[in-house]
């Protein structure tokens, strides 16, 4: 039986050559190596990106990475692909997220604070909404039969397509035993560009895309509930805000959470006003 043929794709704005080297030759090194890289240079919006390196692609599944990936092994892109194949109502799967080894104090006290920075693999394959652009596999007649990603948004265009997956019947799982190095920022002043900037796409998503589209437990909140989250800020220098969600008591530091909680408040906020202007004068 001769391999799948695979297509990766990686959106970049060619700011971080070094780590699209990087990537490039692990793909290489996979057990499961794709048939094709597709990198596409320049595009402001990752959605369009990843959508025209999917039209260029000629392989039947489509592999999407952030440039600044680094794949931890030589067996993840095999692990998705038997991931995929496991259950055929399986219609993306990626892989965990972990911090890279060299990261620095900054990046893994960002980590502490932010769960989503480092992910434990799972033991088998199992539902998540942790598979992300940073590393994923899909059908290539799936995506394109979805319509593939939104090239309207600036962020978010991973969370929205996982959405339209699950919608159209099929499950979005990690892949056991494999994970992918993604660092956090560097410093601060990149935390809360970071949040800035994924509050304004909030905004955008928020504006664009009727709630009743989205399932419950993924639309975006709305203006009122960002600003009430933005007041119970500080309570996240001293409780753990999940931990009191399970019922439990459990103080934390979280001075890199709030003021990144602060940030994307004001990109929330931003971006909401900027879409209300925009549909005034349309």
């Amino acid at each position: 039986m001769s391999p799948p043929a695979i297509s990766a794709i990686i959106p970049t704005r060619g700011d971080r050559p070094e780590s699209l080297r990087r990537l490039q030759e692990q793909l290489a090194r996979q057990t499961l190596p794709p048939a094709e890289i597709i990198v596409i240079p320049g595009q402001p919006r990752p959605g369009l990106g990843r959508n025209l390196g999917s039209r260029q692609a000629e392989g039947e599944y489509l592999l999407h990475l952030d440039d600044d990936a680094s794949l931890d092994g030589t067996g993840v892109v095999a692990a998705l692909f038997e991931a995929l194949r496991s259950d055929p109502r399986i219609g993306l799967a990626g892989a965990a997220i972990a911090v890279p080894p060299e990261a620095g104090a900054f990046q893994r006290a960002y980590a502490r604070q932010f769960p989503r920075s480092e992910i434990v693999p799972p033991a088998q394959v199992t539902d998540s909404d942790l598979a992300t652009t940073l590393c994923c596999l899909m059908p290539a007649d799936l995506f394109r039969e979805l319509g593939g990603y939104r090239e309207d948004l600036i962020a978010g265009e991973d969370p929205e397509l996982r959405d339209r997956v699950r919608r159209a019947g099929y499950r979005v799982v990690l892949a056991p035993g494999v994970r992918v190095f993604h660092p956090p920022p560097a410093d601060l002043r990149g935390a809360l560009r970071r949040s800035f900037w994924y509050g304004r796409g909030d905004a955008q998503i928020r504006r664009r895309i009727p709630p009743e589209a989205w399932r419950r437990s993924c639309r975006p909140m709305g203006p009122a509930r960002v600003l009430l989250k933005a007041l119970a800020l500080p309570l996240a220098l001293a409780v753990d805000p999940a931990a009191l969600s399970a019922g439990r008591l459990r103080l934390r530091r979280g001075g890199i959470y709030v003021l990144c909680g602060y940030a994307h408040a004001a990109g929330y906020l931003k971006g909401y006003w900027a879409e209300r202007g925009a549909a005034a004068t349309a």
